[in-house]
C-alpha cells in the first residue's frame, strides 16, 4: 500500500530483442513507507548503558543527508546523533548502499521503555524504527582487589543515569575498608569515581 501523498512516478520500460522484437511497457511506481517496521531490542541495568547499530539500504543516486530524531524528544532513554550523511549508491545500484546509525539506550528508571527513531531526508525517504528496552535494577560491579604491600587502594567508577545532579553518599560495610569522601554530587549523565583504601584491622593482622 502506498504512502498517502507519494508522488506517483511513470516511466516507459522498452524491452527489445532480435528475434521477438520490441515491447513497450508504461510503469507507474509509487514509493511507500515499509509494511512491517523494523525493531532494535535494549536490555541494561540502571547506571549503564546498551548501545545498537540500526543498518538499513539508502537508495538515494546522489550524497543525503538525514535527519536523526525520536519520537518522544527530550523525555526519552535513548540517545542519537542529530544528523546522517549517506553517500549516493549511484546510477545501477540496484541493492542501493548500507546506511548505520548508532542508537544507545541510556535509561533513567527500571521498567520497560519504547520509542520511535526516525531519519528523515527530503531526498532519500522516511525510516522508522521501533524501540524496545527493559531496565533492571542496578548490578554490583568488581569484584575490585586491593593487597598490602602494593595497591591497598582503588578507584571506583559510577555514573549518575538520572537527567539532573544527585548527590551521592559513600559507606563500606566493613571497617577495614575506608571511602575517601563521604560524599559528591554529580552532575546529570556525569561520571565519577569514589576512592576505596584497604587498611587491615588488628586482628586481621594477627590472623595473617
Amino acid at each position: 500500500v502506498a504512502e498517502a501523498g507519494a508522488p506517483l512516478k511513470e516511466t516507459l520500460l522498452t524491452i527489445k530483442t532480435d528475434t521477438l522484437g520490441m515491447f513497450k511497457y508504461k510503469l507507474q511506481t509509487r514509493a511507500g513507507l515499509s509494511a512491517q517496521k523494523r525493531s532494535l531490542h535494549f536490555q541494561a541495568s540502571l547506571g549503564n548503558a546498551h548501545a545498537e547499530d540500526f543498518s538499513f539500504h539508502a537508495f538515494n543516486l546522489a550524497k543525503a543527508d538525514f535527519a536523526v530524531s525520536l519520537r518522544r524528544g527530550a523525555d526519552s532513554p535513548f540517545v542519537v546523533p542529530p544528523t546522517l550523511t549517506v553517500e549516493g549508491a549511484g546510477a545501477g545500484a540496484w541493492e542501493g548502499s548500507e546506511a548505520t546509525v548508532s542508537v544507545s539506550f541510556e535509561p533513567t528508571a527500571i521498567g520497560a521503555s519504547r520509542d520511535v527513531l526516525v531519519l528523515s531526508s527530503a531526498t532519500a525517504g522516511d525510516y522508522e524504527v521501533d524501540l524496545v528496552a527493559q531496565c533492571s535494577a542496578p548490578l554490583p560491579l568488581g569484584p575490585f582487589q586491593l593487597s598490602l604491600p602494593g595497591a591497598p587502594t582503588v578507584e571506583v567508577p559510577f555514573r549518575n543515569p538520572f537527567t539532573e545532579a544527585c548527590q551521592w553518599a559513600f559507606s563500606t560495610d566493613h571497617a577495614a575498608f575506608k571511602v575517601g569522601t563521604p560524599g559528591a554530587s554529580v552532575p546529570a549523565k556525569g561520571a565519577s569515581t569514589v576512592s576505596i583504601t584497604y587498611s587491615p584491622l588488628p586482628q586481621d593482622a594477627e590472623g595473617a
